[in-house]
């Protein structure tokens, strides 16, 4: 299949922009989709807990996909601040990912989503309570009523499965930490963290780095100033080969705490990952990457 031919009609680019950048990344994370999407689709749950956890890694692979794919769109279309931003996002999910595979079961799926529903209640409330003197009062309250019948048939649905899955609300913390650093650190990737996620943060939260940077900069000749914009523009690029990375990782553990144990298909996620690994070497100096 030509994966890249695809990925332009997906999102509406134009033949003739320049994909090379994207190329390789494009094909490995879309593989690495279907490979997900096909290993899980095609088993068949013992129970109804393996039944809501394959269902879930299902859910959750699609929907950091659509953020690869956004985030890598963003690549090619030249908007490489949002790229970060997005990337930052994969990195997340796919960390997310990666702990229910490997720390958790469907009592963490259900833990997250408990407290998910519990956290949006308590927002509305608040909420509720700010607008209760304010103009326009009986418009905005009825949108939270609104909201708060959505939110209710959620909290339905979690209801049941906390009591199928014999989970107790004073457990949440312990099967789903609320820090996402201590996600990373319960898969034994601190250092992921440091140079990835909050690495990532900038483009993110607007931090003061770009701006001090641009600052800086003003009185700089030409050649200086087009030094930095090329190391922005490759360290943008380089931080999306490294968030598809962690995808195919998700993707991996997924598939491994559903069964998977070596064979065509584990040994193919690790193949695309390595492409992706080589091509996020090959820009790393430009980047900025101090050589070791």
């Amino acid at each position: 299949m030509n994966y890249l031919s695809s990925f332009r009609k997906r999102h509406c680019i134009d033949k003739s922009t320049n994909l090379s950048e994207i190329k390789s990344v494009v094909e490995c994370v879309v593989e690495a989709n279907e490979i997900g999407h096909e290993y899980l689709s095609d088993l068949s749950p013992k129970d109804d807990a393996q039944n809501f956890t394959i269902y879930t890694h299902i859910n959750l692979i699609g929907r950091i996909f659509e953020q690869v794919e956004g985030m890598l769109s963003c690549i090619a279309t030249r908007n490489h601040a949002s790229a970060e931003a997005l990337a930052r996002v994969v990195v997340e999910g796919s960390t997310n990912l990666m702990y229910f595979s490997f720390c958790g079961n469907e009592k963490s799926i259900i833990s997250f989503m408990a407290m998910w529903v519990s956290e949006h209640k308590r927002k509305l409330a608040e909420w509720k309570d700010y607008i209760t003197d304010k103009d326009a009062n009986g418009t905005v309250v009825a949108m939270i009523n609104k909201r708060l019948e959505a939110v209710n048939l959620y909290e339905e649905f979690v209801e049941h499965g906390l009591d199928k899955f014999s989970v107790e609300k004073n457990e949440f913390p312990k099967l789903w930490p609320k820090s996402i650093f201590r996600r990373f650190q319960a898969l034994g990737q601190e250092s992921s963290y440091y140079t990835n996620y909050h690495r990532l943060s900038g483009s993110s939260h607007i931090t003061a780095e770009d701006t001090i940077l641009w600052l800086m900069s003003i009185g700089m000749g030409d050649e200086d100033k087009c030094k930095i914009g090329q190391e922005t523009l490759s360290y943008s690029i380089m931080m999306t080969r490294i968030s598809s990375m962690s995808f195919i990782d998700g993707v991996a553990f997924s598939c491994i705490h559903h069964g998977l144990e070596g064979g065509e298909q584990l040994n193919r996620l690790l193949k695309l990952k390595g492409i992706i690994e080589k091509t996020t070497h090959e820009i790393a100096e430009a980047a900025g990457v101090p050589k070791i």
